[in-house]
Formats: C-alpha cells, structure tokens, sequence
C-alpha cells in the first residue's frame, strides 16, 4: 500500500528547483483544484481593467514600466493584453538582465 502512494507523487525534473511534494501539494494535486492565483480566475489588476487574468508578475516591475495597478501587494496579475504591453515596455530590461546571465 505504501508503495502506491509513491508512485502518486510527481515526477521530480533533473535540472532546475522541483516543486517540493507535500501533503497540501499533493491533496491539491489530488482535489483537482488550481494552485496559482490566475487558474483560480482572478482578474486584471490594471486601474480600469476588468479582463480575466492571464499572467501574475511582481508588482513593483509591472508600476516601473508605468502601468497603473488598482490593488497594492507582492503580484500584480495582468490580462493578455496588459501583459503584452509589459513586454513591450520592458523588452529593453528584459534583454540586458537575460546577458548579464548569458556571459561565461
């Protein structure tokens, strides 16, 4: 019996962080029920939007590249085509963060 509750658990990934398999992880996972705020069917937090939400980004990135936001907090969820307008904004940002990790 213990041997299938092992194999209920999620496959691991070689590289980069694996989402760590705990009891809340796993009744979640079992429940059928979304984890992420987005899946959960939040809204777009740009003042004037009310559009689903398709993305969750960190919020001070999202105010720096000069969206207005309607909530305070950690994440700013944004619709498809707020999200689309913070990539274009910070398409520039983006890059030169992605070469600094780039270099050997």
């Amino acid at each position: 019996r213990a041997a299938a509750h092992i194999s209920e658990a999620p496959p691991r990934r070689r590289h980069g962080r694996a989402t760590p398999v705990t009891a809340i992880n796993m009744a979640a996972r079992r429940s059928g029920s979304p984890m992420g705020v987005v899946a959960k069917g939040a809204r777009c937090g740009v003042d004037g939007c009310d559009e689903e939400g398709a993305r969750s980004l960190n919020a001070r990135r999202v105010e720096e590249a000069g969206l207005r936001l309607s909530a305070s907090g950690k994440k700013a969820v944004l619709c498809k085509a707020h999200y689309k307008e913070w990539k274009k904004e910070t398409r520039d940002d983006r890059s030169l963060e992605r070469a600094r990790y780039d270099r050997p």
